[in-house]
């Protein structure tokens, strides 16, 4: 590969790291999960780390949703908490192996005007050919912070079932 195609890729790959990772709050700000997609191919699977957060939620190891069941997931929780910030760091590209691991922080508020800060994850990417697509996600997840984050769902969709605001 050429320096310029390199050059090339990895504009491309830094382009749809910054995309992917904002996907969350654009997501948020439309109300409409596909922006979670927008960047990823059709056959991407997202797969969840370290093994213990899948414990904590009773999941089997190396378990990994497609694009459909994550924004399914994502929507179940999006009346109640939505993204409202997001910082990218820590970027590095490896053009050859069309990949990339980043980490964020987002911030997150919710329905009853609470706000959750420093949502932290790290992110595993691979890429399609032109480094426009990501293929597959490896999301390290910040379990003990994701742990109050769902708890927080869970505690705002019972008093919305209960009719309570």
């Amino acid at each position: 590969m050429s320096p310029a195609h390199h050059a090339e890729l990895r504009e491309a790959i830094k382009k749809t790291v910054d995309m992917f990772v904002r996907g969350y709050q654009v997501a948020s700000e439309h109300k409409d999960t596909k922006y979670l997609s927008t960047v990823l191919t059709p056959d991407c699977t997202r797969y969840f780390s370290p093994a213990s957060f899948l414990v904590l939620y009773g999941a089997p190891p190396g378990v990994g949703l497609d694009n459909a069941a994550y924004e399914a997931s994502f929507a179940a929780e999006l009346p109640y908490g939505w993204c409202v910030g997001s910082d990218l760091a820590n970027v590095t590209i490896d053009t050859d192996a069309r990949t990339a691991a980043a980490t964020s922080t987002y911030t997150m508020q919710f329905a009853d005007g609470t706000t959750l800060a420093d949502f932290e994850f790290a992110w595993f990417l691979n890429f399609s050919a032109d480094g426009a697509r990501v293929s597959k996600i490896v999301e390290w997840v910040d379990a003990t912070t994701t742990g109050t984050f769902h708890a927080k769902i869970k505690e705002l969709q019972a008093k919305a079932e209960a009719g309570e605001k």
